[in-house]
């Protein structure tokens, strides 16, 4: 499944808090075959408390990705997964298809033609 393919299968269903950050957790759980959140032994509905800690979203996306092994890349590959900005100041996880950075939020979808940071994914591209 493509990145682009696995967004689109995912397009049906109602946001959820935390969409981003599931979306690329999904994502890396379906090209790895294993929980990211998992492997750094947190889970998801921790959300709220890891905004309040230091450097927020930014610095618990990078320890994630860190703990699973998973380079930053200023090269990102289509699969690839980032943090984009939305709305001018708010952080997303997003995941890279052909073209765009995507993201899902409480309130609809979200596209972007770059990133903020990336980091690779192994096989992220078929």
């Amino acid at each position: 499944m493509t990145p682009a393919e696995f967004v689109r299968s995912r397009m049906g269903q109602p946001a959820q808090d935390w969409a981003c950050a599931k979306l690329v957790g999904d994502w890396i759980t379906h090209r790895t075959g294993r929980d990211p959140l998992a492997v750094y032994g947190r889970p998801i509905e921790d959300g709220e408390r890891w905004l309040q800690e230091r450097g927020g979203l930014a610095v618990a996306v990078n320890r994630v990705m860190r703990a699973n092994g998973f380079p930053k890349t200023l090269t990102p590959m289509p699969g690839d997964a980032g943090l984009i900005l939305a709305d001018g100041n708010r952080l997303c996880a997003a995941l890279r298809t052909d073209k765009w950075w995507i993201s899902q939020s409480r309130t609809g979808w979200i596209a972007q033609p770059i990133a903020w940071k990336a980091w690779h994914i192994p096989g992220g591209a078929e």
